[in-house]
């Protein structure tokens, strides 16, 4: 298998996460394909993924995965853990959780991109205010929930070891602001997920994919 991602990319690195923590790091050829911007066209990535997003999982010659939601089923999958759930309600609050934590990735991203390739001029401050927005509207909701996830076996939805596939995106989004909006003072609110992402920050999965 072949994993074409981005050392910066906080989906990617959920991908990366999930395979460390499944023991299946080392059946994987990891591609890191480098800076990529947005307003270029990569030949390269296109032969594979016709949106030319990352990440990619080529996992034979005949066979492509992309987005990396379906990578890490595929993953789960693959070492036989995509069905092992306490309940389906709980699978169900876990997918919900991972889902908010991508959509906080889509917003931290389209900002970064709205402050790099566009002169300060030409910005639209409303549009990225309203993906500020987003994220702190996440960031409420996810931090009531933290709580929970190591209560009444929930970690136990995807990944023994209570680490869930939705926690991996959830630490890979807040790791995502921290390295591209360091001055953001998300952690003063959000004390409880600030308290939790430390613990988390200890594991060897997260500290190897530390994007740089």
């Amino acid at each position: 298998m072949q994993l074409f991602f981005n050392h910066a990319s906080p989906f990617s690195r959920k991908c990366r996460v999930l395979a460390v923590e499944l023991g299946i790091e080392k059946d994987i050829d990891w591609q890191d394909v480098g800076v990529l911007s947005p307003l270029d066209s990569n030949e390269h990535l296109l032969l594979h993924n016709p949106l030319t997003k990352l990440p990619i999982l080529r996992v034979d010659d005949q066979q492509v995965l992309c987005d990396s939601r379906v990578i890490c089923e595929y993953f789960l999958e693959l070492k036989g853990e995509g069905h092992r759930f306490a309940e389906r309600e709980l699978y169900f609050r876990d997918l919900h959780l991972q889902v908010l934590a991508d959509g906080l990735m889509d917003a931290a991203l389209l900002i970064r991109y709205e402050t790099m390739f566009r002169e300060t001029s030409q910005q639209w401050q409303a549009w990225q205010q309203k993906q500020w927005f987003r994220i702190d509207k996440v960031l409420s909701v996810v931090g009531e929930m933290t709580d929970s996830f190591e209560r009444d076996g929930a970690g136990r939805t995807v990944l023994e070891g209570h680490f869930t596939l939705g926690q991996i995106a959830l630490v890979c989004a807040v790791g995502y602001l921290d390295f591209r909006f360091p001055q953001y003072p998300w952690r003063k609110q959000y004390g409880a997920l600030s308290s939790w992402l430390e613990w988390r920050s200890s594991r060897r999965s997260v500290k190897e994919t530390i994007p740089y």
